[in-house]
């Protein structure tokens, strides 16, 4: 069973979690809120706006 990925290699990562939560049906504030919610948490806030393909996917 392989790993399904679900970002767009070409958007920026914050894109791509934006339309998962309008795919999920997730309200604006709440979407907004558990982003930067993890985004802090992991040290990500500033490659949120970087396209995927830019991103280390954890492969190696």
């Amino acid at each position: 069973m392989g790993n399904k990925q679900q970002l767009i290699w070409d958007l920026p990562a914050m894109d791509s979690l934006r339309l998962n939560a309008a795919i999920y049906e997730i309200p604006e504030p709440e979407f907004k809120k558990r982003v930067l919610e993890l985004a802090e948490m992991l040290s990500l806030t500033e490659k949120l706006h970087q396209p995927v393909r830019k991103l280390s996917l954890g492969r190696g």
